[in-house]
């Protein structure tokens, strides 16, 4: 996993670990089906999906800078 650049969800994926992608030091982006019903990708960063009130992961070697979208109320520890 620590060379994985970047990391398709698909939509059938209804739950995800916490700290599941702590050990992907090359991740770059996340990216989520569009038909999950769980969660969202916003710019390569893992959301809640449905009220995207919670930011779950941002990807360790993300590049640039990214804004916390309006409506996101809490941050997993370790995102």
């Amino acid at each position: 996993l620590s060379g994985l650049a970047s990391i398709d969800i698909p939509k059938n994926v209804n739950s995800i670990e916490s700290n599941v992608f702590e050990s992907c030091s090359k991740l770059e982006a996340i990216h989520v089906s569009e038909e999950n019903k769980y969660y969202m990708a916003n710019e390569g960063v893992l959301l809640s999906k449905g009220d995207r009130a919670l930011l779950i992961a941002c990807p360790c070697n993300k590049k640039g800078m990214y804004s916390i979208p309006y409506g996101v109320t809490s941050i997993i520890e370790r995102a």
